[in-house]
């Protein structure tokens, strides 16, 4: 009788077990749990930079028109929301806080009523400022290009550190900076 002889040969895995799927399913959510909260940080602060930028440019173009047009530009903003608002000063814009009457029919004035990005909004004032139905007066600018007097504007999230744009006042120069938590 002959023996045969069976040799065994060993099949290279096609696929991965269970246990491996599950462990590299395990170390990818980890892996995002610890990147997450890093993102969110990074598009906050992304966030509150494009809201400076936007507010710059509008206090920009209000100090542009009251040289080009000649006549105080205010603006204005409503507390603790991300809402604001700039035009000429006047009756038919600002109510009984204007010192202008209306326009002429040919002049064109600028009117602007935007927002900042929503989860950002604009610090309540303490100090006083006047009041226009919902909206607080932060600056007015002048004919000349100076603004009536240094203000500051603080723009805030929950998670990151105010971003204070700065107005001066005998120059109106807009300038933005982060300012530190205490």
């Amino acid at each position: 009788m002959s023996r045969m002889r069976i040799s065994s040969v060993h099949s290279s895995r096609a696929g991965l077990s269970v246990l491996e799927l599950l462990l590299v399913t395990i170390i990818i959510v980890m892996v995002a749990g610890l990147a997450i909260p890093t993102l969110d940080a990074l598009f906050g602060d992304t966030k509150l930079k494009s809201s400076s930028d936007k507010i710059r440019n509008a206090l920009n173009q209000a100090r542009s028109k009251a040289i080009e047009d000649g006549v105080p530009y205010r603006f204005a903003i409503v507390p603790e929301t991300s809402r604001f608002k700039v035009g000429p000063d006047r009756i038919s814009i600002w109510g009984d806080m204007a010192t202008l009457g209306d326009a002429e029919e040919n002049v064109q004035d600028l009117i602007l009523e935007d927002e900042i990005s929503k989860d950002i909004v604009f610090s309540r004032l303490e100090d006083g400022s006047e009041t226009s139905g919902e909206y607080t007066l932060i600056v007015t600018f002048n004919p000349d290009g100076s603004a009536q007097q240094d203000r500051e504007i603080v723009i805030e999230t929950s998670d990151s550190a105010p971003v204070v744009v700065k107005v001066r006042g005998i120059t109106g120069a807009v300038t933005v900076f982060t300012r530190n938590r205490p």
